[in-house]
């Protein structure tokens, strides 16, 4: 309460900010050079630099998936989770690892406090570097922040993953019965030849949480990469698979080697998680709850 001329006045409080965190994504070849280079130097030593241009040569095709890639407009789904906020909080996207982010920061206004939300789903090494180095960001700048649980650690996740396959299914026109499901992690320099053993094993539980709901089919969480070749040989060439991504908002570009396999005319595309009404409806429900607005 202010007093002006003797009156008290309360003031509205400020909306409350809150910042989508999308994983380290790259638009184009040249961003992914970059992105790539950027994770080889924080996960090796200096003297190990010089290898970077061998593993680039060599991994030049990955590299260059871009040249077919589309990127998904994701400023509609911000716009749709801050509509039914109905001026709640206030929501704004921002991908690691992007000069955009630090220009956001220095914008803000002194010691302002953030609501945080990284959406990753199973997050790589250099995803956590920058969440890292975003930490260090707002406590230099004296921003406090509050960070919001991963939509995906979440019981109601799953429930979206399966709402989306099956809406997908549905304005698919499939020539015969669906048999598999494949989704595509990203690939990063810490999974370019494989996984974790952590990270396998949460990989490996949601493979498993999402079969209990197809028990018909076979579900693959497998790297968007050649690593998933030998796993997806054992798909039969006439079965109908549905495939997408399943670890961020932007979906990624098929990897080269594994064109043979999505090429299939019995292989079908799903429309990414951005589409999701559940899960806009999940991000506002712990928005409220984090923020203290929840009716």
């Amino acid at each position: 309460m202010r007093y002006l001329n003797g009156i008290g006045v309360r003031l509205a409080k400020e909306t409350p900010q809150v910042w989508l965190l999308l994983p380290p994504f790259a638009k184009d070849s040249a961003e992914e050079t970059h992105l790539l280079q950027s994770e080889w130097k924080q996960g090796q030593s200096w003297w190990m630099g010089w290898l970077w241009w061998w593993f680039s040569w060599w991994n030049r095709h990955h590299i260059q998936r871009f040249k077919t890639g589309s990127i998904v407009e994701i400023q509609p789904f911000v716009s749709e989770l801050n509509r039914i906020l109905a001026g709640d909080a206030k929501c704004s996207m921002y991908t690691l690892g992007h000069t955009d982010i630090q220009e956001a920061i220095n914008h803000l206004a002194p010691k302002s406090t953030l609501y945080v939300v990284p959406l990753g789903v199973l997050p790589t090494q250099f995803e956590n570097h920058c969440i890292t180095e975003f930490k260090r960001a707002l406590s230099d700048r004296k921003h406090p922040q509050q960070w919001i649980e991963r939509p995906s650690t979440k019981d109601e996740w799953l429930e979206v993953v399966t709402t989306w396959i099956r809406s997908n299914l549905i304005t698919q026109n499939l020539q015969t019965p669906l048999k598999h499901i494949v989704l595509f992690m990203r690939r990063a320099v810490d999974n370019w030849n494989g996984l974790s053993a952590p990270v396998d094993k949460e990989r490996y539980i949601l493979e498993q949480q999402i079969q209990t709901h197809f028990p018909s089919c076979t579900v693959q969480v497998v790297i968007n990469g050649r690593s998933a070749s030998k796993t997806l040989q054992q798909i039969s060439p006439n079965d109908a698979v549905l495939y997408g991504s399943i670890d961020s908002l932007q979906q990624d570009s098929i990897s080269p080697a594994l064109h043979i396999f999505i090429n299939r005319d019995s292989w079908y595309p799903m429309n990414g998680l951005e589409r999701s009404p559940l899960w806009i409806r999940l991000l506002r429900q712990q928005i409220w709850d984090a923020t203290g607005k929840a009716p």
